[in-house]
């Protein structure tokens, strides 16, 4: 937060955040808001209709943001392209593509929350030109979004878990990576296999879990990772375009 503050505005309670982009109504993507509460503007959400209805009817965070700083909505539609800010300033695209999820713990057994569950978005800079594509969770490297990739100097990868059976083996969980919509990074279809030989693309690896050993700057798992081309990201990191 406080590397995102403008010096110019020294307010109580001023927010450095002009919006938030949420991708999915997961605890870990969005539990943060909270913490946002005390804001002295109300804080500019985006977001899918279908993660709009999670958060109201299954983990009502939006309404108790509206009983302190309020919340001003803006609806993401997979395909459609919006500026953000949208204030008439230049401004960053953000064009939102769907992703394969599961509804979230909490919304389990209730009715149907419908698509749009889980995006990654692509991001273009209209002053450089730069493209990032954002992809936390990924099922499978389909054409779909290879072709993403492919048109972007940045990639910023679904780094969830190294192997498929990860938490079964550490006997944390018994679902498998591919079980919870997340491809794992090791193995012949794994993401640094399918990714290794892609040119002219910077692929760094975000969401990933604490079982994770890339984690680890000494380990066997984290070098292969660097060998592959991919960097490990990091709170704080800056991304120049």
């Amino acid at each position: 937060m406080e590397l995102l503050r403008d010096p110019r505005n020294e307010a109580l309670r001023s927010n450095p955040m002009a919006g938030i982009l949420l991708t999915d109504a997961e605890i870990d993507h969005t539990a943060g808001l909270i913490i946002l509460r005390e804001s002295g503007d109300p804080l500019n959400l985006y977001a899918t209709p279908a993660v709009r209805h999670a958060l109201t009817a299954g983990y009502p965070i939006l309404e108790v943001l509206d009983r302190y700083c309020g919340v001003r909505w803006h609806s993401l539609d997979s395909g459609q392209a919006l500026q953000l800010p949208d204030d008439g300033a230049p401004a960053l695209e953000v064009e939102p593509f769907p992703l394969r999820a599961d509804p979230p713990l909490y919304m389990r057994g209730r009715e149907s929350v419908g698509d749009g569950l889980a995006v990654g978005v692509t991001f273009r800079d209209p002053a450089t030109g730069g493209v990032v594509t954002y992809a936390p969770a990924v099922e499978r490297l389909d054409n779909a979004l290879l072709a993403k990739l492919a048109a972007s100097e940045v990639a910023l990868l679904d780094g969830t878990f190294w192997s498929n059976d990860e938490l079964p083996s550490q006997g944390i969980g018994k679902r498998t990576a591919l079980d919870m919509g997340h491809l794992p990074l090791a193995g012949p279809e794994g993401t640094l296999a399918r990714l290794r030989d892609t040119k002219g693309l910077r692929k760094i690896l975000v969401h990933i879990n604490n079982s994770n050993p890339i984690l680890l700057e000494d380990s066997a798992e984290r070098k292969a990772v660097l060998e592959a081309g991919f960097e490990v990201g990091y709170d704080g990191m800056i991304i120049d375009l």
